[in-house]
């Protein structure tokens, strides 16, 4: 009778260490495999011959523990590994060209292919044929102003 019930419950924390694991494969958040050492622990408690109770409560402290120990270690560490992310629109900051008509203090504007807002910063109207920089981006729109001439 004791093998039955403890490969019962032996698949059921080996299935929630397998599903732990497969969610932060998934999503890179190393937050669910500290459930995966909890869950290695119950094995453990199951093995030696502790009740399910038991078990449930040793995964929940040891998956706790392991938590509030190792998740401030990896998070801190991760940042120091892991380069920042950087919007796609960050690319066009101090990009140049010229205007095809003349552009009033917002508009929009045509910047490789795409529409978007801009917004001319540089306090001097902006003509046809000027050459623009885009200086930076406040929420959806390019900040633009008249370039410096070289």
């Amino acid at each position: 009778m004791r093998g039955v019930i403890f490969i019962e419950y032996l698949w059921l924390w080996i299935l929630i260490a397998v599903i732990s694991v497969s969610v932060d494969v998934a999503t890179s958040n190393i937050l669910f495999i500290l459930f995966s050492i909890g869950s290695l622990f119950a094995i453990a408690a199951d093995y030696l011959g502790f009740g399910f109770s038991v078990q449930i409560i040793v995964f929940l402290l040891v998956s706790i523990v392991s938590f509030l120990v190792f998740y401030p270690y990896i998070r801190k560490n991760l940042k120091k590994t892991l380069p920042g992310f950087v919007p796609q629109e960050r690319k066009y900051i101090g990009k140049k060209m010229v205007l095809d008509r003349d552009l009033k203090d917002e508009d929009q504007l045509m910047v490789e292919g795409i529409y978007w807002t801009v917004v001319n910063t540089g306090g001097e109207p902006l003509k046809k044929g000027d050459v623009i920089e885009i200086a930076g981006i406040e929420g959806t729109k390019f900040l633009v102003k008249k370039a410096k001439e070289e």
